[in-house]
């Protein structure tokens, strides 16, 4: 193990700036195989100035149903100009779930640094959950993210620097994250590195786009690899140049699943990981919906208070990952059709959907169909808010300029709550969309209409299969593409 004098000393070393210096050491332990046994991790942080009693680090014990790493029996040690540095452990609850701090039992002095080795995770067979935050093998090396790998201290802005240690790994093998591939730094904040996908091991990969796109993944061969290569990048393209960021570099991950509930993804700030299985394959046509919903997460987004704003940020994702690709001429009026369709089932017959949104914001990982209702009722109230904007002004305002203007704002450094939102509402449709607002984020059901999506679609109630959970939903609503009608303005 390295010693914590010389993880002071390689902090200490870094240039001074505005921001404190923050030195993450990832160092992978495997044999010729790739498979990590555990994962040795050294951090270096720049002179915290701790008060006895203050948290040095935490780390989540389980968040959205993943629990962190497996530490060893020793645990997390630290020390800092002066000697050891004795530690208290506490375990509370932030944002909904179980913690564990580390804090200092004296004032520290000078810089500090820390280190613990862990465990990757075995899941079983019969395992279905996600988001795929967990430390993980597969064929080929592991692939992780920091929200149950890496400590963080109090959260600010930190110039940070992660380094892969690959000598006890085969010569071959190499590290890539969304940051950055190998050794790379960057100014953000603890949360920066949590939510971000890495991979180590022997690494194929495919770049687009002038490098602007990459795909990342370790188990060979990658299923629909032709269609999925070629197909991503277009997809892109199309919602990068919607959002009007045209030059974000954008990272895709594949990771193989040991399980049979696959076909699942979770996104980060540019870019995110989709999962498959033996089971079930990657195919891009059962993909291509998910894809697009995980891209969209790099754009819009609003403040999301205890539940408040979650509607708006999967709401745009469900919607404009049908929109965007029927208008870029990848996908047909067939394909929406039935996406429509399975967005009906999981909020129409959800048994959750009179709930206002901070009261089934609790119930996210607890049921799995509170988790679904931001979803649905976000991406219905967007469809009739767009028709109501046309409607209102004779089609020369739609829900894309609303989306785009708070977009622009969030880009210019401000913060958009859904105080912002009312407001937009109030401009174009007057007082009375705000008062449905609120009546809809209260539980309020939005009845469907035949008039939506420039009328391209009939609906009618009856028997429907939720091809997710299996189970028969009766009197649900069923969309079908109206006879004759080949386009729509979308």
């Amino acid at each position: 193990m390295k010693s914590l004098d010389h993880v002071i000393a390689n902090v200490n070393c870094l240039p001074k700036g505005a921001e404190p210096n923050l030195h993450i050491t990832w160092k992978p332990w495997s044999g010729a195989d790739y498979q990590v046994q555990y994962t040795d991790v050294f951090m270096g942080l720049e002179t915290p100035g701790l008060c006895a009693g203050e948290t040095l680090v935490s780390l989540w014990i389980n968040v959205a149903s993943i629990p962190c790493g497996e530490f060893t029996e020793e645990g997390l040690t630290a020390a800092d100009e002066a000697g050891a540095l004795p530690l208290e452990i506490t375990e509370e609850q932030e944002m909904g779930f179980p913690i564990r701090r580390w804090r200092v039992c004296r004032d520290t002095v000078g810089s500090v640094g820390l280190t613990y080795r862990f465990y990757p995770r075995v899941v079983p067979h019969d395992y279905r959950f996600r988001p795929y935050y967990d430390f993980r093998n597969e064929m080929n090396g592991a692939t992780t993210t920091g929200v149950t790998s890496l400590v963080t201290p109090r959260d600010q802005a930190y110039h940070i620097y992660i380094q892969w240690d690959l000598s006890q790994m085969p010569a071959d093998a190499r590290a890539v994250s969304v940051k950055g591939e190998g050794d790379h730094d960057f100014i953000g904040h603890p949360a920066d590195y949590q939510f971000t996908m890495s991979a180590v091991g022997r690494i194929s990969q495919q770049t687009c786009y002038d490098g602007q796109v990459k795909v990342y993944w370790l188990s060979e061969p990658l299923p629909d690899r032709e269609r999925v290569l070629e197909g991503l990048p277009r997809l892109y393209k199309g919602l990068a140049d919607f959002f009007e960021d045209r030059d974000a570099p954008y990272t895709i991950f594949f990771r193989k699943d040991p399980f049979e509930m696959s076909n699942g993804a979770t996104a980060f700030q540019n870019g995110f990981v989709y999962g498959y299985s033996d089971e079930k394959p990657l195919n891009l046509d059962m993909a291509l919906d998910i894809f697009a919903h995980e891209t969209i997460h790099t754009w819009p987004k609003i403040e999301d208070k205890a539940g408040e704003g979650t509607w708006y940020h999967e709401g745009t994702a469900e919607l404009y990952n049908i929109l965007i690709p029927y208008r870029c001429g990848i996908t047909d009026l067939d394909f929406a059709v039935r996406q429509v369709t399975l967005r009906g089932i999981n909020y129409y017959a959800n048994k959750f959907r009179n709930l206002p949104n901070t009261e089934a914001w609790p119930l996210y990982w607890q049921e799995r169909e509170a988790q679904w209702l931001p979803y649905g009722r976000g991406f219905f109230y967007f469809v009739d808010i767009d028709h109501k904007l046309r409607k209102a002004s004779g089609g020369s305002c739609r829900l894309d300029h609303l989306i785009l203007e708070i977009e622009h704002r969030r880009r210019a450094g401000q913060r958009v709550s859904c105080a912002d939102w009312e407001k937009l509402l109030e401009r174009e449709l007057g007082p009375d969309a705000v008062i449905d607002f609120r009546e809809i984020m209260n539980g309020k059901l939005i009845e469907p209409s035949e008039e939506w999506f420039d009328g391209a679609f009939t609906i009618f109630r009856g028997t429907a299969v939720d091809p997710v959970r299996g189970t028969v939903r009766e009197n649900a609503y069923i969309w079908n593409r109206r006879p004759g009608v080949d386009r729509a303005a979308l």
